[in-house]
């Protein structure tokens, strides 16, 4: 069993926790001040003539805010989030542990959702729910939360960091496509018209986008429907630079036009050989925000139904994003 990974929030939360309860604490002490004056009831003390009134305010205010730091600290260290297969486990307390554990059946759908701010600062909320929509559990300011997204759709086992190592081509191919993934011959040459084809292109940025507004997923080009590799070279010669990095730099340019630079982080390019024959294996992580594919004059968005790519009309596109990304 892989070892389980566990999770600690985003240290953000040391700072909205200390200044939201700072605001708590001058209102109780204004309340307080507003019915009792402090000198008048220090004064009233035994030591109050051995300690001067205003170096106990400076004492006590020094104490409290050490205090106050390091209930903050604590409590953020205790809370944690334990990822293992098949189990997520959420664990809080400082004096008392209490422990939930939620099993999570595989394949789980992950919903990574990141605020403005939380881009900025990243951390992110992960809604997870099981194969089965039997359990389903929130996970709030998650550090890196697309990384640990990732780590939820492989059950909870930590791939190789190494992007081609993640996941094989060759598994890919010997799995066939279905919801998550999808294979496509070429990314823009035509065998049958023995040219360019720009709709082939249009084809692959579309289903990329459905992954980005969906769960994510693997795209495999150089593939044929069956899974046998066919190789990239024929989309080589079309290019200036008749390799990898051409490959990779006319798809970045491609996907920047069609659908936009900011969602180009969500999406990762790796090249393996099988066979003796290069192909693409292109891994799409669920979008933080609705992506759309621009071409000519028209703005689409797609999703993911089953192995298939669908449109959207408008009316259902909308009802579609406030309920995949609602806050």
């Amino acid at each position: 069993m892989s070892k389980p990974a566990i999770v600690r929030k985003n240290p953000i939360v040391i700072l909205l926790n200390f200044f939201f309860l700072e605001f708590i604490a001058l209102g109780v002490f204004y309340v307080v001040a507003l019915s009792a004056d402090y000198g008048d009831i220090y004064d009233g003390l035994a030591f109050s003539k051995i300690i001067p009134y205003e170096f106990a305010e400076f004492f006590l205010i020094i104490l409290f805010e050490s205090c106050l730091i390091t209930f903050v600290f604590m409590k953020w260290a205790f809370d944690t989030y334990e990822i293992s297969p098949g189990k997520i486990s959420v664990e809080n307390g400082i004096f008392s542990k209490k422990r939930r554990e939620f099993k999570m059946e595989q394949p789980v759908s992950v919903n990574c959702r990141q605020g403005l701010f939380a881009r900025l600062a990243k951390y992110g909320k992960l809604k997870i729910v099981s194969a089965d929509s039997a359990t389903a559990v929130t996970l709030t300011y998650v550090p890196s939360p697309e990384k640990y997204a990732e780590l939820l759709k492989w059950g909870g086992k930590t791939p190789s960091p190494d992007l081609e190592n993640n996941l094989s081509a060759s598994l890919l191919l010997a799995q066939g496509e279905h919801e998550r993934t999808e294979f496509k011959t070429t990314l823009r040459w035509d065998a049958q018209a023995n040219r360019v084809n720009k709709t082939l292109e249009k084809s692959i940025m579309k289903t990329i986008a459905a992954f980005l507004n969906s769960e994510g997923g693997y795209l495999v080009i150089g593939a044929d429907d069956t899974g046998t590799p066919v190789g990239l070279e024929s989309d080589y010669a079309t290019l200036g630079k008749q390799n990898a990095d051409g490959f990779e730099n006319h798809f970045t340019n491609l996907f920047n036009t069609a659908v936009g630079a900011e969602f180009r982080r969500f999406v990762k390019l790796a090249f393996q050989r099988l066979n003796g024959k290069e192909v693409c294996v292109i891994r799409v992580l669920p979008s933080s925000k609705p992506a759309f594919v621009r071409f000519d004059e028209n703005e689409d968005f797609y999703i993911r139904t089953g192995n298939s790519t669908t449109a959207l009309k408008p009316s259902a596109s909308a009802t579609y994003i406030r309920s995949w990304w609602r806050e």
